[in-house]
């Protein structure tokens, strides 16, 4: 696997489109982004209630995934925000769109859900920094960091 690193303006719908595109079109291939966290997250947790508890990271973590060109974009969001996260984002007014399904909604291994392929790359990237920030139990800044890893 290759790896490509970088970062994005949120509000910059062409570029994060663009990225988006290029990972629905490379089937293998996955990237993780996050906001860039403003300072380090505190963590009064023992390890052992750490090992026990069921929760993502505080700095929610999004991967697209494209397994296959004959299935559906892979998303997922690990978060810390609790149980029911996909209702959390339609009580923020985040709805999934139409054709979109959730296929895992778990308090430690987040929210995964089958994007179709006839919604533009920038209405996921609206849905997906969106439902990030609404997961998220850090201080975050205004850029995300992405790591794109493509098969070699």
């Amino acid at each position: 696997m290759d790896h490509n690193h970088g970062r994005l303006d949120p509000r910059d719908r062409v570029q994060a489109a663009q990225l988006l595109d290029s990972i629905r079109a490379t089937p293998g291939s996955w990237c993780n982004l996050s906001f860039e966290e403003l300072e380090e997250a505190d963590n009064f947790d023992s390890p052992l209630f750490g090992f026990l508890a069921a929760r993502g990271p505080a700095n929610a973590l999004a991967t697209i995934m494209r397994d296959n060109p004959d299935k559906p974009l892979s998303v997922g969001i690990q978060h810390q925000a609790g149980t029911k996260a996909a209702q959390q984002l339609r009580e923020a007014e985040l709805p999934l769109p139409p054709g979109a399904r959730v296929r895992q909604d778990h308090p430690r291994r987040g929210l995964v859900v089958e994007w179709p392929d006839d919604i533009a790359s920038e209405d996921l990237a609206d849905w997906l920094f969106a439902s990030m920030r609404v997961l998220n139990r850090t201080r975050i800044g205004e850029f995300i960091g992405w790591t794109w890893s493509v098969p070699s």
